[in-house]
């Protein structure tokens, strides 16, 4: 299957569908310089199954964000939006319920940073604690 469940050109319909599964674990990251190093507005886009539950998580991100000075802005979109809003993101977050368009995301943005926000993070709805994350992952530094 292609980006949301399109079908790619060289599918059949009777091809079975294989989807790899993806743990919480996150595998060793290489080195990326921090987007935030130049002095522009940071636009981070988190994607999930409908895009309202996740504006809290955007909202508080960008709260803590700008409490430590980082011009930044932080929005929710459900997932079918990707292809559009993800070409202006400089980073896409994708909610740990709608992991499966991972890899596809990947592929249509491979010089953009990429990744599913962990359950664990997800569900707590903490700014600062996103923040910290948003550290790990390179999107600051």
């Amino acid at each position: 299957m292609g980006l949301f469940g399109k079908k790619k050109k060289s599918e059949t319909i009777n091809e079975p569908i294989v989807t790899p599964i993806i743990s919480e674990e996150t595998a060793e990251k290489d080195v990326v310089k921090p987007i935030n190093s130049e002095a522009k507005e940071l636009v981070i886009k988190i994607f999930c199954a409908g895009g309202f539950s996740t504006s809290l998580w955007a909202l508080k991100t960008e709260e803590a964000l700008h409490k430590q000075g980082i011009t930044s802005k932080v929005t929710a979109y459900p997932v079918a939006s990707i292809e559009i809003e993800g070409n202006n993101a400089d980073a896409i977050l994708i909610g740990p319920q709608t992991r499966y368009v991972e890899a596809d995301a990947k592929k249509a943005y491979p010089e953009k940073i990429i990744e599913v926000v962990p359950f664990t993070i997800f569900g707590r709805v903490n700014g600062d604690e996103n923040v910290k994350y948003l550290k790990e992952i390179g999107v600051i530094n």
